[in-house]
């Protein structure tokens, strides 16, 4: 079977030539200090827009989950990937085998798939961070053996419209449903598993395998 390719989405075009040197690597017990400061200030960023944009968005539940699983591994794989820049993290992802969360259906649950439960970096504009941590995170899937091919799908969900629409133009996630729970609205998010062509111009990645 021939390899699936994505390309990052026109919103994640760079703005300005960027020579830095970014590397993915397994979060480790010693990071903590440092993405906690980073998650927070990145929350911090997105309450600001969010108030001009009189919205809410709230990431409690992700931010939890990077902390929570952080240096941790399940199966061999670590559970929470650190995106650095120069060494500096400027970014970090938590992503559990499988489809995690009750709001898919059993059939979805059954397909080979990643669910991405937290995705933070440090707002710079031009340098596409959270493309470049999932652009890493969906070829990582795709090269991962399982017993009947590949992964199939990188998955997440979100309770924010804003958190929804970002994901699509940012990151390339298409919304195959939502469901409601209590007052709110869950958005379904997935992209597909995919080779990312020129994946090392964006980050190197020698953790990955």
């Amino acid at each position: 079977m021939p390899h699936p390719t994505c390309h990052a989405p026109a919103a994640a075009a760079p703005g300005v030539p960027d020579a830095t040197a970014y590397e993915m690597r397994p979060a480790r017990a010693a990071d903590r200090d440092a993405v906690t400061v980073l998650i927070d200030d990145r929350i911090n960023s997105i309450g600001r827009r969010a108030a001009k944009e009189q919205t809410t968005v709230d990431l409690k539940v992700s931010r939890a989950a990077v902390l929570n699983y952080l240096g941790e591994q399940e199966d061999g794989q670590p559970l929470v990937w650190l995106l650095c820049a120069d060494a500096e993290i400027v970014g970090c992802a938590a992503v559990l085998p499988g489809t995690s969360s009750w709001v898919w259906d059993p059939a979805q649950r059954a397909e080979p798939a990643h669910s991405m439960v937290g995705l933070f970096t440090r707002p710079a504009p031009g340098a596409r961070l959270a493309w470049r941590l999932t652009g890493a995170l969906l070829d990582r899937a795709w090269r991962l053996p399982v017993e009947d091919g590949h992964i199939r799908w990188l998955r997440s969900t979100t309770t924010s419209a804003w958190g929804m629409h970002y994901a699509c133009a940012a990151l390339g996630f298409s919304v195959p449903g939502g469901v409601m729970r209590g007052t709110g609205h869950v958005y379904l998010l997935q992209r597909r598993a995919c080779a990312v062509p020129g994946l090392a111009a964006l980050v190197t990645t020698p953790h990955l395998g």
